[in-house]
């Protein structure tokens, strides 16, 4: 049962790591959301006690699979609309992290095009404030 609540913990610790929208979610953060305090949380993902099955129910609420914490089989998002949309919002936050290394020529072009564009915009609303604010 050791190794199994371990198993166990290891799932729920990469699921918070991903939580916040990609990125990884405190344990303070993760416990509030779940309704339990950090000093639980801190044992269910160490594997130190047995996640009970009303933190099972609160994570099918917002998005996770359950039996994913389980048994680690299918898919970490739960069949739920909380599912769908953190799935969306961790494949979107994937899409934005662009490997440039694996970009041709014309991409990276492209990409520099639409940062400098941004940069661009954010010096000019700064040098604006500035303006602004100066006596």
């Amino acid at each position: 049962m050791k190794n199994l609540n371990k198993e166990i913990g290891a799932r729920l610790k990469e699921v918070r790591k991903i939580y916040n929208g990609g990125y990884k979610a405190t344990i303070e953060q993760f416990a509030a959301l779940l309704g339990e305090s950090k000093y639980n949380l801190t044992n269910y993902e160490n594997g130190k006690a047995s996640l009970p099955v009303r933190v099972l129910k609160v994570l099918y609420d917002i998005g996770i699979n359950p039996l994913y914490i389980i048994n680690g089989y299918g898919s970490k998002f739960a069949d739920n609309e909380a599912g769908n949309k953190l799935k969306e919002k961790i494949e979107f936050q994937n899409e934005q992290e662009k490997d440039y290394s694996k970009m041709t020529s014309e991409e990276l072009l492209e990409q520099a095009k639409i940062l400098s564009v941004a940069a661009g915009n954010i010096v000019k609303i700064i040098s604006e404030r500035n303006l602004n604010e100066q006596p």
